[in-house]
């Protein structure tokens, strides 16, 4: 039942109660007036009797009864809400009445919920913040804040959850249990010297509507050149940010440029010629173009030409000075695309950790910066209740906030961001320390924490600070004294004073000595708590959901020692996700323009048939009555689109193919098969080492790193077979694909025909190249016939980067015995007589 009608009942009850009372009582004193025993003549009539009888013509009994209904009206009604209110209100202490809260304040204080960020435990009760409120932790380093905050909320926090984090330590103990209950799970690592990361490209979050376009730009160059409130800077910067909307609109609008931070750093190089020259050219060449450059770019750019040459210096050192970072090809990669959206993190579960190492934080701070600027940004454009899709909250867990500088969005946006359901989990060392950043935001910063985390103290200002803040109490003091007489015989006298003394609730040097397992929360409208830390590695709950993800400390009974878990967590990487490598050097060759190397068989392996890319060619996937369990004849059918998708060549053209391979070929005169090179630049030359000369068929067989260089008219072709058939030859070249795009590059290799399930699985070793014309060819013949060596020369690598040279290995060297040394002569000599001798 509704509480007001509860209490509206209550006082009609009362009311009632009270009005017979009255009655009563007023008889009873109307007899006491007249000096009248009042038992037990009187009753509930007795007054209402004698009103009726003396009222209109006994004034002095009127006055009595008068007298007496007012004072049982006052003994009933107003004496007990005196006394009431006096229970209620008590005396106002001198000095404060300062204490922890109780159990249940705890409880009134919503914080004994299941859900909602974790922030201590409570006589082993767990104390959570539900809603949409954001929570402070003020700790010294190594007081425990990860392993009681950050490591139980990745392991409890259900919605989507974004976490800087250094030394990567949260992602290896938590990224496995998160991913295992549905969790779409990222670690986005620019500076990994192990090049394991995802992709994020801060690109990727401007609008493709050309109306906002400009000014989303503008919000990502406002991370590398904010405005500060000093002139001189502004101005440098102002300029800069200008110059950064003009390079980054010419790239959206050339569709063969990368549209990267990476890539605005090159153009501002110049491109081997001074920067305003270059500028200079591409407004030239795309005015002449069908495709001209936007007015807004235009006008961004020929503000920065416009520039006086004397301030053309600075403008430019200060564009290039915060994206240096962008030169690190790691970095650079890191950056060439996105694994996930920012925007989707409200849409769907989502944990991505900002993974960096402490020492790369200097150079990291700005693209920080810009990651959290970009990720409130774009979540600030829909409320939740505008969009039913938006279901979910995001925990944004700022580890060592200070350390990455200020970001200027959280400081502006702090006031309103819980409403689109991005929560703040800010972790800082003491207020102090978030002052000397955050200077006059602070307050506004700190006031809007609805909760306050602290631990136990190192420094002396930050102890009484804390005491200041949990305040004082008032208690009695007595004092005692004593006097003594001058006069001769007369005593002394002793006397005892007591007083209103104030204390604080915990002094500064008993919050230095609390114990560490201890922390002390401050939420607004509540008493301050006094708590326990909830460490995850001595806590069964955690424990038990780091077990259901890894064999090894499921094996251990109870919990497990810190050495163990950490050989578990960071050697054996049993509780974290397998992370991509970064491909690095195939990202340097796509922004170089240069043929890019075959990928490994074993990548080729995991290759989804359908994310295959072939010009002119696409997989007709409804052939698969069931796509999980393909049938042969199915495969059959796939095989047969994919070779009927290769033009084949006349008999002639075949032959013409295989000239044009040997007519490029140089070599020394010494030795025909040594220092065979596919390139028109010397100094390229590799070497195709040929093994003991004795036997002319391993020297083929051996041939190694052969090297091409990125020069369109040197394509090479390799054709296995039977010399005499070369239409064979063509027809055997598996993997046939050239396709621009570097990220396409797959693995296509036929297997046996008489297993067409596996010729699908096999295709392998599919070689792109940046210019479609540049088909390259691989053949391979059947392994069964030694000759075939020749034919089995896989992994053609055309690179520029003799380090990334490929071998080419020949096939089964045990089967030389087949054939006949009268045949190896002719196929050795074959093969020499084409080469081109010095």
């Amino acid at each position: 039942m509704n509480k007001k009608i509860l209490i509206l009942l209550l006082a009609i009850f009362l009311a009632v109660v009270g009005f017979f009372i009255t009655k009563y009582l007023a008889g009873v004193l109307y007899y006491l007036a007249n000096k009248t025993n009042p038992f037990p003549e009187v009753n509930l009539t007795t007054w209402g009797y004698y009103w009726d009888l003396y009222a209109h013509n006994v004034p002095a009994q009127k006055k009595k009864l008068q007298g007496a209904l007012i004072a049982a009206l006052f003994i009933t009604f107003v004496l007990p809400a005196l006394v009431i209110a006096s229970l209620f209100n008590k005396k106002q202490s001198l000095h404060g009445d300062a204490r922890f809260a109780t159990t249940k304040e705890i409880q009134k204080s919503g914080l004994m919920g299941n859900k909602g960020i974790l922030v201590g435990k409570y006589h082993n009760k767990y104390l959570m913040l539900g809603g949409q409120q954001f929570v402070l932790l003020a700790a010294p380093t190594r007081s425990g804040k990860g392993v009681a905050i950050v490591i139980p909320n990745l392991l409890n926090y259900s919605d989507s959850v974004v976490v800087l984090d250094l030394k990567l330590e949260n992602f290896l103990l938590t990224s496995k249990f998160r991913a295992k209950n549905g969790q779409k799970v990222y670690l986005f690592s620019p500076f990994s010297e192990d090049l394991k990361s995802h992709k994020w490209n801060p690109f990727d979050t401007v609008s493709h509507d050309e109306n906002f376009r400009v000014g989303e730009i503008l919000a990502i160059g406002r991370s590398f050149y904010p405005v500060t409130g000093d002139a001189k800077t502004d101005f440098w910067n102002d300029n800069a940010n200008n110059l950064f909307l003009g390079l980054a609109l010419y790239l959206f609008e050339t569709e063969d440029l990368p549209v990267t931070m990476g890539e605005v750093l090159r153009q501002s190089s110049g491109k081997g010629k001074p920067i305003q020259d270059h500028i200079r050219s591409i407004i030239d060449e795309r005015a002449q173009s069908d495709k001209p450059l936007s007015d807004t770019c235009l006008d961004a750019l020929n503000r920065f030409l416009s520039s006086p040459d004397n301030t053309l210096g600075n403008i430019i050192s200060t564009f290039t000075s915060p994206l240096t970072i962008f030169a690190n090809p790691i970095v650079d990669a890191a950056t060439s695309s996105s694994d996930f959206k920012l925007e989707d993190v409200r849409r769907q579960r989502m944990s991505i950790y900002f993974g960096v190492q402490p020492n790369r934080l200097g150079d990291a701070k700005n693209l920080i910066n810009l990651f959290y600027s970009l990720l409130i940004d774009v979540n600030l454009k829909t409320l939740p209740q505008q969009d039913s899709s938006l279901k979910y909250q995001c925990l944004v867990v700022n580890d060592e906030a200070t350390a990455v500088g200020k970001v200027a969005k959280i400081a502006d946006a702090n006031s309103f961001i819980a409403g689109y359901n991005i929560r703040l989990l800010t972790i800082i060392q003491s207020i102090g320390q978030l002052e000397d950043v955050y200077k006059t935001q602070t307050r506004g910063l700190v006031t809007n924490h609805a909760l306050q985390i602290v631990y136990p103290p190192r420094e002396q200002r930050d102890a009484n600070e804390y005491s200041e803040m949990l305040g004082y109490f008032t208690f009695k003091a007595k004092s005692k004294g004593q006097s003594r007489s001058m006069a001769w015989g007369q005593g002394g006298s002793n006397s005892e004073n007591e007083s209103d003394q104030r204390r604080a609730l915990m002094l500064p040097q008993e919050l230095k000595e609390l114990s560490q397992d201890k922390e002390i929360i401050f939420m607004e409208n509540t008493k301050p708590i006094m708590c326990e830390k909830a460490k995850y590695f001595n806590d069964s709950a955690f424990v038990d959901r780091l077990k259901s993800v890894s064999p090894s400390m499921k094996a251990i009974k109870g919990f497990p020692t810190h050495k163990q878990l950490e050989k578990i967590a960071f050697e054996d990487l049993e509780l974290s996700i397998p992370i991509p490598d970064l491909d690095v050097k195939l990202h340097k060759a796509k922004i170089e323009k240069r043929i890019t190397e075959i990928t490994t068989v074993e990548q080729a392996e995991q290759i989804d048939i359908s994310s295959l890319v072939i010009p002119e060619f696409k997989l007709d996937k409804t052939v698969f009555e069931d796509p999980e369990n393909p049938q042969p004849e199915e495969c059959l059918q796939v095989v047969d689109q994919f070779f009927g998708a290769v033009e084949w060549e006349e008999d002639t053209e075949a032959q013409n193919i295989v000239d044009d391979f040997f007519s490029q070929v140089e070599a020394s005169a010494e030795n025909p098969i040594e220092n065979l090179v596919a390139v028109d630049e010397p100094e390229q030359a590799e070497n195709l080492v040929a093994a003991d000369e004795s036997e002319p068929l391993a020297m083929i067989a051996e041939m190694e790193n052969l090297v091409a260089v990125d020069e369109p008219e040197q394509a090479e072709n390799l054709v296995a077979a039977d010399e005499s058939e070369p239409l064979a030859m063509i027809a055997e070249m598996e993997n046939l694909v050239a396709v621009d795009e570097p990220e396409q590059v797959e693995n296509l290799v036929a297997a046996d025909e008489s297993d067409p399930l596996a010729m699908i699985a096999e295709m392998e070793n599919l070689v792109a190249v940046d210019e479609p014309e540049q088909v390259e060819n691989l053949v391979a013949a059947d392994e069964s016939d030694p000759l075939a060596m020749i034919a089995e020369m896989e992994n053609l690598v055309a690179v520029d980067e003799p380090e990334q040279a490929e071998n080419l290995v020949a096939a089964d060297e045990g089967q030389n015995g087949s054939i006949e040394n009268s045949d190896i002569d002719d196929v050795y000599q074959a093969f020499s007589d084409q080469v081109n001798s010095k």
